[in-house]
C-alpha cells in the first residue's frame, strides 16, 4: 500500500469512526484532535521506496502510539495490517477506553497495551525481543538495551529537516 491510498481513505476512514463513535456513545471523552489530519504531511515527507508501506512493515506488527486508535483501525480493516496500540493510559486522554471501545465495537483483533503495565493484555512488549527493542526505541528510550538504538528518521524515508 502505497501511503497515497492511506491518505485517499481517510474520509470513508473517518465517517465509519465518527458512526461508531455515535454509536458507543458519550460514555467515553473521546479524543478531539483529528490524528488523521497528520497523514498529508507525512504524504508529502515519504519519497521513492519509502512511500510503500507495506513494504517498510515488512509484514510485522505495527505499533500505533495513541489516541483512540484511529490509524491503527483503518490500517487493520482496509490493509489487514495486525496493530499493536502501545500508549500510556495515565497520559491518554481516557486513559486507553476509547481505543479499547472501538476495537470492540469495530470486532478488531488490535491489542492495546499500556506500555507501563508489564502484564498488559498479553505482554507482548516484553516478550519478544525484537517487538520490545522497537517498541522501547519509540515510547520508552531508556529501556533500549545497551548497545543499540533506535532508527533514525530519515533511515525510515522521512526528508524533513
Amino acid at each position: 500500500m502505497n501511503i497515497s491510498e492511506l491518505t485517499n481513505s481517510m474520509r470513508a476512514s473517518r465517517e465509519r469512526l465518527a458512526a461508531a463513535r455515535r454509536e458507543i456513545g458519550d460514555v467515553i471523552p473521546w479524543y478531539r484532535y483529528d490524528i488523521l489530519g497528520n497523514l498529508p504531511h507525512v504524504d508529502a515527507l515519504l519519497h521513492g521506496q519509502y512511500r510503500e508501506l507495506d513494504r517498510l512493515a515488512a509484514g510485522l506488527p505495527v505499533a500505533d502510539g495513541g489516541a483512540d486508535s484511529d490509524l491503527a483501525f483503518i490500517l487493520e480493516r482496509n490493509w489487514g495490517w495486525q496493530i499493536d496500540m502501545v500508549d500510556t493510559a495515565a497520559a491518554n486522554m481516557n486513559g486507553l477506553r476509547g481505543a479499547r471501545a472501538l476495537r470492540d465495537h469495530l470486532g478488531s483483533k488490535e491489542r492495546i497495551e499500556d506500555i507501563d503495565d508489564p502484564e498488559g493484555e498479553s505482554g507482548f512488549a516484553y516478550d519478544d525481543p525484537r517487538r520490545r527493542n522497537r517498541v522501547a526505541a519509540r515510547f520508552r528510550p531508556d529501556r533500549v538495551p545497551s548497545g543499540q538504538s533506535a532508527p533514525h528518521l530519515r533511515d525510515l524515508g522521512f526528508n524533513g529537516p
